[in-house]
C-alpha cells in the first residue's frame, strides 16, 4: 500500500487536517479543591493513569504544598510538601512517570508516589537540566516528539521548543495572533498546555477568559471560552484530556473539556477511515503541512508514511 500511496502525486484534493475544532464554550468537568497547605501561588494539574490520580501543587518553594485527588476530583491525600519548586507537571507515557519542571533552568524531577498513588516527593532525573526562556515558564510536554513547549511572559508572540532529551532550546513556534484576533499582551504569562490527541498547543487569554488553540506550526485553530477568570500568570494547564484553570473564588482547579478527542487515523476528519485519508495525508506531505510530519521529528520523509500507516492500522477508538 505504501508504494501505491507514494505514486499518488498531483492529486487535486484539498487537505483537511484538523482532527476536531475547539468548542466555543468549554464544558466543565471535575473540580480539585485546594485544602489548607503552605504557599499561595497555585501551579497546574497532572494525571497519572496507572493510579487514576490527579495531582496539583503550589509553587515558590520545595516546602510548599501538593495534593492528590481521585478520578472524581475528591481529595485523597495532602497537603504534603511538594519536594520541588514546581512550575509544571506532565505525564510522560514514554517513561510512565509524572515529570516535574521546576523554577529556573534546573533538574527535571520525577514524581514519587506511594502504593496508593499519593504524592510523596519529587525526586531527580540526573543529567537532564531543562533550559527555559523564562525562569517562571511552565512547559507542556509532547510525548510523540519528546519535546516541551515553554511560553515566557505576557507580550511574547512565540513559544520555545525544548528537547526533553538534552534540555536545550531547539527552536520556537511563532504564534498566529493576528489570526486569533488578540494582542500578545492578552496571553497569561508562563502557562501553556499541549493536547496530544489533537496536537493542539494551548495558551490562555486572561482578558477574554479563553483557551486559545494553535497547531504546532503556530497557526490559529480556534478559542474556547471558560467560565473561570483566567489569571494573568501561572495557574493553567492541561492533563488527561482537560484544561485545568485555578478558580480563585472557589480556591481550586476547575477542569474543562475544550474539544472532542481527535483521531489521527481519520486524517481528513470526515468520520470515515478510507483511501481518502491517505490521499489527504500525501497532499499535506507534499505541501509541507506540519500535520503530515507524523513522527514529529521536524523532517518530511518516508518514515512519516510508515508512521501514518501504523496510525491508520490502529484505527480510531
Amino acid at each position: 500500500m505504501l508504494r501505491a500511496i507514494l505514486t499518488l502525486t498531483g492529486v487535486g484534493i484539498a487537505s483537511s487536517t484538523a482532527m476536531s475544532q475547539p468548542l466555543d464554550d468549554a464544558v466543565p468537568t471535575i473540580f480539585l479543591p485546594r485544602v489548607g497547605g503552605e504557599g499561595t501561588t497555585p501551579m497546574e494539574v497532572a494525571y497519572l493513569p496507572s493510579f487514576d490520580r490527579y495531582y496539583a501543587s503550589n509553587g515558590g518553594n520545595p516546602g510548599f504544598s501538593a495534593w492528590t485527588y481521585d478520578a472524581a476530583g475528591n481529595l485523597v491525600s495532602g497537603p504534603t510538601p511538594a519536594g520541588a519548586d514546581v512550575r509544571s507537571m506532565n505525564y510522560n507515557p514514554n517513561t510512565g512517570f509524572v515529570e516535574v519542571v521546576q523554577f529556573g533552568s534546573s533538574e527535571l524531577r520525577v514524581l514519587t508516589v506511594d502504593g496508593a498513588g499519593n504524592w510523596v516527593d519529587a525526586g531527580g532525573v540526573p543529567g537532564v537540566i531543562i533550559t527555559k526562556p523564562d525562569a517562571q515558564s511552565m512547559p507542556a510536554y509532547n510525548p510523540d516528539a519528546n519535546e516541551l513547549y515553554a511560553y515566557s511572559s505576557s507580550g511574547s508572540s512565540a513559544v520555545s521548543i525544548i528537547s526533553r532529551e538534552s534540555g536545550n532550546v531547539t527552536g520556537e513556534i511563532g504564534l498566529d495572533l493576528a489570526g486569533a484576533g488578540i494582542p500578545a499582551s492578552n496571553l497569561a504569562s508562563w502557562a501553556s498546555g499541549y493536547d496530544p490527541a489533537n496536537r493542539w498547543l494551548l495558551l490562555f487569554d486572561a482578558v477574554n477568559d479563553d483557551v486559545v488553540v494553535f497547531d504546532l506550526s503556530g497557526q490559529f485553530i480556534g478559542a474556547s471560552s471558560v467560565a473561570t477568570d483566567v489569571d494573568p500568570a501561572f495557574r493553567s494547564g492541561y492533563a488527561n484530556g482537560q484544561v485545568f484553570i485555578f478558580d480563585v473564588a472557589l480556591n481550586g482547579w476547575q477542569g474543562y473539556v475544550i474539544g472532542e478527542a481527535g483521531c489521527a487515523a481519520d486524517f481528513n476528519g470526515d468520520g470515515a477511515l478510507n483511501i481518502l485519508d491517505f490521499v489527504d495525508f500525501q497532499t499535506a506531505f507534499v505541501g509541507g503541512d506540519p500535520a503530515a510530519d507524523c513522527d514529529q521529528n521536524g523532517m518530511f520523509n518516508i518514515l512519516d508514511f510508515v508512521c501514518f500507516q501504523g496510525v491508520f492500522g490502529a484505527g480510531c477508538p
